[in-house]
Protein backbone atom coordinates (compact mmCIF):
# COMPACT_ATOMS: atom_id res chain seq x y z
CA UNK A 1 0.00 0.00 0.00
CA UNK A 2 3.03 2.57 0.47
CA UNK A 3 4.42 1.72 -2.74
CA UNK A 4 1.35 2.68 -4.48
CA UNK A 5 0.39 6.09 -2.91
CA UNK A 6 4.38 6.86 -3.48
CA UNK A 7 3.70 6.08 -6.73
CA UNK A 8 0.25 8.20 -6.85
CA UNK A 9 2.31 11.30 -4.97
CA UNK A 10 5.11 10.95 -7.65
CA UNK A 11 2.65 11.08 -10.69
CA UNK A 12 0.58 13.97 -8.89
CA UNK A 13 3.52 16.41 -8.67
CA UNK A 14 4.63 15.59 -12.25
CA UNK A 15 1.17 16.99 -13.62
CA UNK A 16 1.43 19.92 -11.10
CA UNK A 17 4.75 20.84 -12.34
CA UNK A 18 4.00 20.42 -16.12
CA UNK A 19 0.96 22.87 -15.83
CA UNK A 20 3.04 25.88 -14.24
CA UNK A 21 5.86 26.14 -16.77
CA UNK A 22 3.76 27.24 -20.29
CA UNK A 23 1.03 29.51 -21.41
CA UNK A 24 -2.10 28.22 -22.18
CA UNK A 25 -2.55 28.32 -25.88
CA UNK A 26 -6.05 30.11 -26.19
CA UNK A 27 -4.58 32.72 -23.58
CA UNK A 28 -1.28 33.07 -26.49
CA UNK A 29 -3.80 33.58 -29.27
CA UNK A 30 -6.09 35.79 -27.68
CA UNK A 31 -3.55 38.59 -26.69
CA UNK A 32 -0.89 37.91 -29.30
CA UNK A 33 -0.85 40.57 -31.93
CA UNK A 34 -0.06 44.13 -32.56
CA UNK A 35 -3.27 46.57 -31.18
CA UNK A 36 -3.86 50.44 -32.04
CA UNK A 37 -6.07 52.96 -30.30
CA UNK A 38 -6.77 55.64 -32.46
CA UNK A 39 -6.53 59.25 -30.78
CA UNK A 40 -7.32 62.62 -32.48
CA UNK A 41 -4.19 63.59 -33.32
CA UNK A 42 -2.11 60.06 -33.60
CA UNK A 43 -2.61 56.52 -33.05
CA UNK A 44 -1.03 54.96 -29.92
CA UNK A 45 0.32 51.04 -30.66
CA UNK A 46 1.30 48.06 -28.73
CA UNK A 47 2.51 44.83 -29.12
CA UNK A 48 2.29 41.50 -27.44
CA UNK A 49 4.29 38.63 -27.95
CA UNK A 50 4.92 35.83 -26.02
CA UNK A 51 8.42 33.22 -25.81
CA UNK A 52 8.57 29.39 -26.23
CA UNK A 53 8.81 28.09 -22.56
CA UNK A 54 7.99 31.47 -20.90
CA UNK A 55 5.35 31.90 -17.88
CA UNK A 56 4.58 35.66 -18.92
CA UNK A 57 4.28 37.85 -21.96
CA UNK A 58 6.04 40.91 -23.40
CA UNK A 59 4.08 43.62 -23.67
CA UNK A 60 5.63 46.37 -25.59
CA UNK A 61 4.45 50.12 -25.41
CA UNK A 62 5.01 51.52 -29.19
CA UNK A 63 3.34 54.63 -28.71
CA UNK A 64 3.11 56.97 -31.85
CA UNK A 65 6.71 56.19 -32.73
CA UNK A 66 8.07 59.33 -31.68
CA UNK A 67 9.90 57.98 -28.32
CA UNK A 68 11.88 54.32 -27.66
CA UNK A 69 9.37 51.78 -27.24
CA UNK A 70 9.17 50.54 -23.56
CA UNK A 71 9.02 46.46 -22.68
CA UNK A 72 7.11 45.40 -20.00
CA UNK A 73 6.21 41.71 -18.64
CA UNK A 74 2.96 40.82 -18.19
CA UNK A 75 1.57 38.14 -16.25
CA UNK A 76 -1.24 36.09 -16.94
CA UNK A 77 -4.44 36.05 -14.16
CA UNK A 78 -6.93 34.09 -15.41
CA UNK A 79 -8.72 35.89 -18.46
CA UNK A 80 -6.11 38.94 -17.64
CA UNK A 81 -2.66 39.68 -18.09
CA UNK A 82 -1.15 41.93 -15.40
CA UNK A 83 1.62 44.47 -15.23
CA UNK A 84 2.76 45.03 -11.73
CA UNK A 85 3.46 48.43 -10.39
CA UNK A 86 7.20 49.50 -10.04
CA UNK A 87 8.43 52.09 -8.78
CA UNK A 88 9.57 54.97 -11.06
CA UNK A 89 8.46 52.41 -14.11
CA UNK A 90 5.22 51.96 -14.31
CA UNK A 91 1.88 51.88 -12.93
CA UNK A 92 -0.40 48.91 -12.31
CA UNK A 93 -1.98 47.48 -15.39
CA UNK A 94 -4.85 45.18 -16.26
CA UNK A 95 -5.52 43.89 -19.68
CA UNK A 96 -8.44 41.83 -21.27
CA UNK A 97 -9.54 40.60 -24.32
CA UNK A 98 -13.69 41.28 -24.63
CA UNK A 99 -15.50 40.61 -27.76
CA UNK A 100 -12.07 40.82 -29.86
CA UNK A 101 -10.64 44.00 -28.54
CA UNK A 102 -7.97 44.52 -25.70
CA UNK A 103 -9.19 46.89 -22.90
CA UNK A 104 -6.25 48.00 -21.01
CA UNK A 105 -6.78 49.71 -17.61
CA UNK A 106 -4.33 52.04 -15.59
CA UNK A 107 -4.27 52.75 -12.08
CA UNK A 108 -2.12 55.31 -10.71
CA UNK A 109 0.35 54.16 -7.92
CA UNK A 110 1.52 56.19 -5.37
CA UNK A 111 4.79 54.78 -2.57
CA UNK A 112 5.73 55.51 0.48
CA UNK A 113 9.44 56.96 1.70
CA UNK A 114 10.47 53.49 1.74
CA UNK A 115 9.30 52.50 -1.38
CA UNK A 116 5.89 50.51 -0.29
CA UNK A 117 2.87 51.04 -2.23
CA UNK A 118 0.16 52.91 -1.12
CA UNK A 119 -2.95 52.21 -1.49
CA UNK A 120 -5.61 54.47 -1.98
CA UNK A 121 -9.23 53.94 -3.47
CA UNK A 122 -9.83 57.59 -5.13
CA UNK A 123 -7.32 56.74 -7.75
CA UNK A 124 -9.52 56.96 -11.72
CA UNK A 125 -8.80 53.97 -13.71
CA UNK A 126 -8.00 54.99 -17.11
CA UNK A 127 -9.03 53.12 -19.15
CA UNK A 128 -8.57 52.12 -23.71
CA UNK A 129 -9.91 49.86 -26.06
CA UNK A 130 -7.68 48.74 -28.71
CA UNK A 131 -8.12 47.13 -31.91
CA UNK A 132 -5.90 43.98 -33.00
CA UNK A 133 -4.38 45.26 -36.54
CA UNK A 134 -1.49 42.68 -36.65
CA UNK A 135 -1.51 38.85 -35.95
CA UNK A 136 2.03 37.61 -34.84
CA UNK A 137 2.08 34.24 -36.46
CA UNK A 138 5.76 33.24 -35.47
CA UNK A 139 5.77 32.16 -31.67
CA UNK A 140 3.28 29.94 -32.08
Amino acid sequence: MKPLFCLWMVLISTFAVAQTDRMPLAVRKAFEGIWQYNQKYGTNTVRIRFEEGKDYAFFTDIGNGMAPARTLRAIPKGELLVIPAKQHENDYVELQIIKGKLHLKVRQVDWDENGKEIKASNHSIEHQVFKRVKDIENTL
